[in-house]
C-alpha cells in the first residue's frame, strides 16, 4: 500500500507510522488527543463530526448529512488503506462512527481496503453492510472489507 488514511490517532499512532506506507494522514475529532499528539501534527487532521450514536438509524439513509468536512489533501486522492477506529462510538451522546465508514467508502481506492474495528457494534454493523458491503475477512472484533 502506498497511502493510508487511519480514522483516529491513539497510542497506535507510532505503530502505524513505524509499519505503514510513507504517506499517511490521521483523522482526530478529540482536541486533547491532537495537543498531546503534537508530534504528528503534519500527519493529522482535526475534525467535528456533529453526529450522536443514537441517530445512527435516521442518519442511514441520508448521505447528505454523512459528509464530514475534510481538507482537499484528505479529499482529493484516493487511499490505499483507510483504517476506522474513531470518533468514539461506545454511548449514545458520543458521535459514533457513521460519518467515517460513509466517508472511507467513498476514500478508498478502487483496489483498496476498508478495516473498521468494534465491528461487534450495532452501527459498525449496519453502516458496514450499507456503504462497504460484505467482509473478506474478520478477525475479533475487526472487519476488511475490499473497496465497495
Amino acid at each position: 500500500a502506498d497511502s493510508m488514511l487511519v480514522f483516529g490517532l491513539g497510542w497506535d499512532t507510532p505503530m502505524w507510522i513505524a509499519f505503514g506506507p510513507g504517506d499517511i494522514l490521521f483523522i482526530e475529532d478529540n482536541p486533547e488527543w491532537v495537543r498531546n499528539n503534537n508530534r504528528f501534527s503534519e500527519q493529522s487532521v482535526e475534525v467535528r463530526y456533529g453526529t450522536r450514536r443514537q441517530d445512527y438509524l435516521d442518519l442511514l439513509d441520508k448521505e447528505h448529512r454523512l459528509q464530514l468536512d475534510l481538507p482537499g489533501k484528505v479529499l482529493n486522492r484516493r487511499w490505499d488503506v483507510i483504517f476506522v477506529d474513531a470518533p468514539n462510538g461506545y454511548e449514545d451522546d458520543l458521535p459514533g462512527r457513521m460519518k467515517s465508514i460513509y466517508m472511507a467508502s467513498r476514500l478508498v481506492s478502487p483496489d483498496g481496503f476498508v478495516i473498521v474495528h468494534d465491528m461487534d457494534r450495532p452501527v459498525e454493523q449496519a453502516y458496514a453492510k450499507r456503504f462497504l458491503g460484505a467482509r473478506v475477512h474478520s478477525c475479533q472484533r475487526l472487519g476488511v472489507f475490499s473497496a465497495p
